[in-house]
């Protein structure tokens, strides 16, 4: 009860809002008692100063700094415009933050543009404040509970002690229960973890408790029986939780990849099942090439003619070289694709030994890349080898004369390789168009070189010389 007129202080003393009065310097002049209780600060401590927090040290509603001269009543000093509902946090001695809510009105005499000083009305709102950011949080864990809930994969939340703190539908169905508060132990005994070929793995060597320790693992896949005993092929990811640069838990997600590893094991059962047909195709076509030149073989010994010998000779070599390359496929892994390294050694051997007489004196070097060609590349490099070697044998050399035959195969960029074939006998002849002549032979090498899309170059000045340049999509053996 108040006896007779009320007056402005009387006024201020009876306000739940604390009040705030600063003069043109920003000092603070005067305060009611609502100012002393929000603050935490008597009057004697408020007064005097430019700030109503100690050392500066007030926040923002996103927790950043609040500079001094940035805050409400600054602000309206220097612009003279009345600030409302700004939001900050003042410390307390224990730590915690009481939030207020700043509204600012300046002083401003009649006459006077500049603000001699300000009010300040200062409300507090740490109660709301945090029911708001209880609303908030609640609102956040709504929203990852239904980002949870539409997953198809199992969500574990793990403390640092190895607890689950959260999981979601499809995790409680792995289980058979609300996994929520289970430990490790209590997991290992509803869940069996093995390697993908079904040993188990040690409960400190599962994904889990490796992330407990720190460790990043990424899409490890493992091999999950279940409660029911159902085992269930999965990919595992666990990512440590860090904050403040300590580990607080984990997050384990699961997916059941059980369904795409059958099919992948239904496509790889077809696949081999064809690659053996496959083989089994190569292996027949060698064996029927390889009696075409056997019959060829037998008709050569019944003709006289030497013309027509030679002629049934080639061709037959012709037909082992193609032979070949059914072989190679055959006993190849990479039914596609040939190691034509190997597939020369062989081929020149088989040439060498089929044209004895003339190749006794002659000798061989080659230098070929560990590469693999595609049986499109293979088959006209090998019939251009074919013709090559043969003629340099059977044309390149005098009856008895020493010499030797050189083939290279080398990538020359990227994309294309250089295949050379050269020999140290007589050369040919300088009137010799090689790309316009009655041979069958050079007629082949010229076609294939074309079917490779390349180039083909004589060079006479040593024996015989030739260059021819392809494409193919170049790919290195593994060692």
């Amino acid at each position: 009860m108040i006896d007779g007129d009320l007056g402005p202080n009387d006024v201020l003393a009876s306000l739940a809002e604390g009040v705030v009065v600063q003069d043109a310097d920003g000092t603070i002049t005067g305060c009611n008692p609502s100012a002393e209780r929000i603050l935490g600060l008597s009057k004697d401590e408020i007064t005097g100063r430019t700030t109503v927090d100690y050392g500066g040290r007030a926040v923002r509603e996103d927790g950043t700094p609040f500079p001094v001269h940035e805050r409400p009543a600054s602000i309206t000093l220097k612009s003279g415009e009345a600030q409302l509902g700004v939001v900050m946090g003042l410390p307390r001695p224990d730590g915690t933050l009481t939030w207020i809510s700043i509204s600012t009105q300046p002083l401003v005499r009649e006459g006077k543009g500049a603000p001699e000083g300000v009010v300040t009305s200062i409300s507090d709102i740490t109660h709301t404040r945090q029911r708001q950011l209880v609303l908030e949080a609640q609102s956040r864990a709504d929203e990852l509970d239904a980002v949870l809930a539409a997953m198809n994969d199992a969500v574990f939340v793990v403390d640092k002690s190895g607890t689950i703190i959260r999981a979601n539908p499809v995790a409680e169905e792995l289980l058979g229960t609300d996994p929520v508060s289970m430990d490790r132990r209590d997991l290992a005994s509803r869940l069996d973890i093995r390697r993908p070929d079904g040993f188990s793995i040690p409960l400190a060597e599962t994904p889990g408790s490796r992330a407990l320790r720190g460790e990043q693992v990424i899409d490890e896949e493992i091999l999950i029986v279940d409660h029911r005993g159902d085992p269930h092929a999965a990919l595992v990811s666990c990512s440590p939780l860090i904050t403040d640069g300590a580990l607080v838990g984990i997050v384990v997600v699961g997916r059941d990849i059980t369904d795409r590893k059958r099919v992948e094991e239904r496509f790889s059962a077809s696949l081999r099942e064809k690659e053996v047909l496959i083989k089994e195709v190569h292996h027949r076509v060698k064996n029927n090439l390889q009696v075409i030149a056997s019959m060829l073989n037998l008709q050569a010994g019944a003709i006289t003619d030497d013309y027509c010998r030679v002629a049934l000779r080639d061709s037959q070599n012709r037909i082992r070289t193609l032979a070949l390359i059914h072989e190679k496929l055959y006993s190849s892994r990479d039914l596609a694709e040939i190691p034509i390294k190997d597939y020369i050694r062989d081929l020149t051997s088989s040439l060498f030994h089929s044209l004895t007489a003339e190749s006794k004196s002659v000798s061989l070097h080659l230098d070929v890349a560990d590469i693999l060609l595609d049986i499109d590349a293979a088959i006209p490099v090998a019939l251009i080898l074919n013709e090559l070697i043969s003629n340099s044998l059977q044309h390149g050399f005098s009856t008895g004369a020493e010499g030797e035959i050189s083939i290279t195969l080398q990538p020359s960029s990227a994309s294309r390789f250089r295949l050379t074939v050269r020999d140290t006998g007589d050369g040919m002849p300088a009137e010799l168009d090689f790309r316009n002549t009655e041979s069958l032979g050079m007629q082949l090498v010229c076609l294939l070189t074309k079917q490779l899309d390349g180039s083909i170059e004589l060079d006479r000045s040593d024996g015989t010389l030739f260059t021819i340049e392809f494409s193919e999509s170049e790919k290195e053996l593994e060692q």
